[in-house]
């Protein structure tokens, strides 16, 4: 089953959050309440999405996290790319690090493969052409009388 991980997912909220305040700074305690998400997770998404050019970060007590392009910029392959690496949809479409196609040992001689890569790159070709601006107009952080009570805080 090809899957988005959940990692992916909350990178996807927390990218649209940022978007629907642009200029902003929102910190990862607004952003984790805002979708019910543990703030250490949000926290460490952040921190990767800082990492990888996406955010910026601001320190302090109005400190804080934006993006650091105009969310038309931003696409679905950049969050993947930054979250769980470089997007590849089976071993016979991934670059190897001489940049020739294939680090599966069948590669280049594999009947599937021809069709395999086609796929590959065609799924790419619709997570680059998602940008953040058109996932932002999707999601609503959950009004506060409908979020669950977390777990901790029911005992």
């Amino acid at each position: 089953m090809l899957r988005i991980t959940k990692k992916v997912d909350y990178a996807i909220l927390i990218m649209a959050y940022l978007a629907e305040h642009p200029g902003q700074t929102c910190s990862a305690r607004e952003i984790a309440d805002a979708f019910v998400i543990p703030r250490a997770v949000v926290a460490n998404l952040l921190k990767v999405l800082g990492n990888f050019g996406l955010l910026t970060s601001q320190r302090g007590n109005r400190g804080g996290y934006r993006l650091a392009r105009q969310p038309e910029a931003i696409t679905l392959a950049h969050l993947v790319h930054a979250v769980e690496g470089e997007f590849a949809f089976a071993d016979c479409a991934v670059r190897a690090t001489d940049g020739s196609l294939g680090i599966c040992p069948r590669s280049g001689f594999c009947p599937a493969e021809p069709a395999i890569v086609s796929v590959h790159n065609r799924i790419r070709e619709i997570l680059e052409s998602i940008t953040v601006s058109e996932l932002a107009g999707h999601i609503r952080p959950l009004p506060i009388r409908e979020r669950p009570v977390p777990l901790a805080a029911r005992r």
